[in-house]
C-alpha cells in the first residue's frame, strides 16, 4: 500500500511538472506581451531560448530569441532594452489566440475566415515577393490586419496555391498606368518602399482583386504579432 502511494505520489509530480513546462502559445502570441520585457516573459511561461542571449541584430536593431519545442517555433524580437516588438509563429504550432479583433486558430483558421471578422478596409494582401508571370514560382504573401484603433498590426502568411500574376499585374497597373506591359513591370515593383506601396494596396479596388485571385481556403504557415 505505502510503495503504491509512493508510485502515485511521484506520478503526480512528474505531470505537474510537465504541466509547468508546457508554453501557452495562445497567451503568449498575443498583442499583450507587446512591449513586455523578454526575460519577464521567460519566467512568466516558463520560456526555453535556444540562445539565451542572442547577437544584436546591427541591421534591424532587434534582438532575435528563438523558441522551439514539439515542432513548434517561435521568433521573438526585442528592442534593445529587451521590450518586446514582434511575436511569429510557425506552421507546426497549434494553439488559439486572438489578435486585431480576429479569434484564430494557427493551423485551422483560412483566409476567409479571416476576412469575415474584420472590415475589408482594415486588410492589406501583401505578396512577399514581386515574381513575374514567367516563373513558375508562385509566392507567398502576407494578409495583414491593422485597424486605426490599435497601435500593432497582425499578419497571416499563406502560400499561394495559385499563381498571383493577375492580382501583381493589377498592382503593376495602379503603379504604371501608362506601361504597355504590365507583366515586365511586376519584377521592378520590389524596389518600391512600403511609403509608396501601402495606399495602392489599400485601395478597395486592389483589395477585391486580391481576394477573386488568391485562394480563400488557405491555411497559414505563420503569423505575426507586431508593433506598426
Amino acid at each position: 500500500m505505502k510503495i503504491c502511494k509512493l508510485f502515485l505520489a511521484s506520478m503526480s509530480l512528474m505531470l505537474i511538472s510537465s504541466m509547468s513546462y508546457a508554453v501557452n502559445y495562445g497567451k503568449l502570441m498575443s498583442p499583450n506581451s507587446l512591449g513586455k520585457n523578454i526575460y519577464n516573459l521567460k519566467r512568466k511561461y516558463n520560456l526555453k531560448f535556444d540562445v539565451n542571449r542572442p547577437e544584436f541584430d546591427t541591421t534591424n536593431q532587434r534582438y532575435n530569441f528563438s523558441i522551439y519545442k514539439n515542432n513548434c517555433s517561435i521568433v521573438i524580437s526585442t528592442d534593445i532594452k529587451y521590450r518586446v516588438q514582434s511575436l511569429q509563429s510557425f506552421e507546426d504550432c497549434n494553439y488559439s489566440g486572438k489578435s486585431s479583433n480576429i479569434k484564430f486558430n494557427s493551423s485551422k483558421t483560412r483566409v476567409v475566415d479571416i476576412l469575415n471578422q474584420t472590415k475589408l478596409s482594415n486588410v492589406i494582401f501583401y505578396p512577399q515577393d514581386f515574381i513575374p508571370p514567367h516563373y513558375s514560382i508562385a509566392p507567398s504573401y502576407n494578409l495583414k490586419v491593422k485597424r486605426l484603433s490599435d497601435n500593432y498590426s497582425t499578419s497571416f502568411e499563406f502560400e499561394n496555391g495559385n499563381k498571383s500574376s493577375p492580382y501583381l499585374k493589377s498592382i503593376a497597373r495602379a503603379v504604371y498606368p501608362y506601361a504597355d506591359n504590365y507583366a515586365e513591370r511586376i519584377g521592378e515593383l520590389v524596389e518600391m518602399s512600403d511609403k509608396s506601396l501601402v495606399p495602392i494596396l489599400s485601395t478597395d479596388k486592389i483589395r477585391k482583386k486580391a481576394i477573386r485571385t488568391y485562394n480563400m481556403s488557405n491555411k497559414p504557415i505563420s503569423i505575426t504579432i507586431s508593433y506598426k
